[in-house]
């Protein structure tokens, strides 16, 4: 809204300097942009089913270090992505 007055005042003619200060906003607001999200990648399905493997018998013991441990044993899992799965898994109860 403020962004769009500034804007407004620089059309007629004010400054930037003048529009901001008759608002009451700060420079940085005014050049502020968000970052747009980011969509969800797909759930590699293949690892998940090897995280699951790995925990079956152990009741959720196993955190992501000793599963990518274990992981890495068997075949090559990046850390990063038992981690975040093992986020994923435990943040949807």
């Amino acid at each position: 809204m403020k962004r769009q007055l500034v804007e407004r005042l620089i059309m007629e003619g004010e400054s930037l300097k003048v529009a901001l200060e008759a608002v009451g906003m700060a420079k940085s607001s005014y050049y502020y942009r968000p970052i747009g999200r980011r969509k969800p990648r797909a759930l590699d399905e293949a690892l998940v089913r090897a995280i699951n493997e790995v925990l079956k018998g152990h009741a959720g013991v196993y955190g992501y270090r000793k599963v990518t441990m274990t992981l890495r044993s068997l075949s090559q899992h990046s850390k990063r992505k038992v981690f975040k799965l093992k986020q994923i898994r435990y943040n949807r109860r």
